[in-house]
């Protein structure tokens, strides 16, 4: 299992509507109840899921990345991005790193990095952008 997963599940127990888990972590998770053996993963890659209380589960994610003592913050160029959590301290993910969809509103670039802008009182994220084609998989 990765390690953490446990304060991820207790963290985000009453949020699970808002991400989805993919990519090693979902393998593991999916065959580990199985009772199949998979390589080990560090990290947790997941899809937002923006929903009418998404303010509140910012609000809890950034509680977490700070409970974890996670560095975080990727600048390229002028912009500061975050979606890419890392070197969590001991019993949370290595890192955890955020993908979304086009979050509906006019942006200037087809795929890349989006901001996330949360509400006026909860900092924002960022979210690597996937495709309507790779959503709809």
């Amino acid at each position: 299992m990765v390690p953490g997963i446990g304060s991820f599940r207790e963290k985000f127990k009453d949020y699970t509507d808002y991400y989805t888990i993919i990519g090693g972590t979902a393998c593991d998770i999916l065959l580990s109840e199985a009772d199949l053996p998979f390589r080990a993963t560090k990290d947790i890659d997941m899809i937002l899921i923006m929903e009418d209380n998404f303010p509140e589960f910012a609000s809890i994610f950034w509680e977490y990345i700070k409970e974890g003592s996670y560095k975080c913050g990727w600048k390229n160029e002028e912009n500061m991005h975050f979606y890419r959590f890392a070197e969590g301290k001991f019993g949370y993910p290595t890192m955890n790193e955020l993908f979304s969809r086009n979050p509906g509103y006019h942006l200037e670039i087809e795929e890349g990095i989006v901001p996330i802008h949360v509400d006026d009182d909860t900092s924002s994220l960022s979210a690597i952008l996937l495709n309507d084609d790779f959503i709809s998989l």
